[in-house]
């Protein structure tokens, strides 16, 4: 492949890397194959993540601060490499909220939650833990009587298989949470 169509911040960092004669084996961590890994069961160090998810975690405003232990490798958009999901919290206002870096040919960062609206969800502070959603498993948005704000059970009619893996966004008492997916090119949030 040619070396331009790799994304800029990859190009960014062979080209430093070089100029510095820093080692070579940066020129192989560009993304990762999502079936030359295990599945990852929980979260992973900053240092599991392939090199252009640091570097993208570097360039992110310095109003964010990543969690060093809240890391998380997903294929959200279904290229078979593995993206990467990191806990972030802001400094200013302690909202917490995941970057997710799609990594590979049409590499992408979005922020949802830490103080940054997306998709109606400005703070994820109350998620425990994230759990990675196999390609194929149907999710169901959840159904909410808007009078008494009781659960009514999952909306069979809106349900979809994804695509690609997703995540569900897991709060400490384990009922509830929420699940984000891509459909297509864009994120879709499911309440649970």
């Amino acid at each position: 492949m040619p070396f331009f169509f790799y994304p800029a911040t990859f190009r960014t960092t062979v080209l430093l890397t070089l100029i510095l004669g820093l080692s070579d084996q940066v020129l192989f961590a560009q993304a990762v194959p999502a079936d030359s890994m295990a599945q990852i069961a929980g979260p992973i160090t900053v240092d599991d993540l392939p090199l252009t998810a640091r570097t993208a975690l570097q360039e992110l405003d310095p109003n964010f601060i990543a969690d060093h232990d809240g890391h998380y490798l997903a294929d959200l958009n279904a290229d078979q490499i593995r993206d990467v999901v990191v806990r972030i919290t802001h400094r200013n206002t302690h909202a917490t909220g995941y970057v997710l870096m799609l990594l590979g040919d049409r590499a992408t960062t979005q922020i949802i939650g830490a103080g940054s609206p997306f998709l109606g969800i400005e703070d994820l502070s109350w998620v425990a833990h994230v759990n990675v959603l196999p390609k194929g498993t149907k999710v169901h948005p959840i159904l909410v009587n808007e009078e008494t704000g009781d659960i009514i059970g999952p909306d069979e009619q809106q349900g979809v298989e994804l695509t690609g893996e997703g995540l569900h966004f897991v709060p400490e008492e384990m009922c509830g949470g929420g699940v984000l997916f891509r459909d297509g090119n864009q994120y879709r949030w499911y309440q649970q």
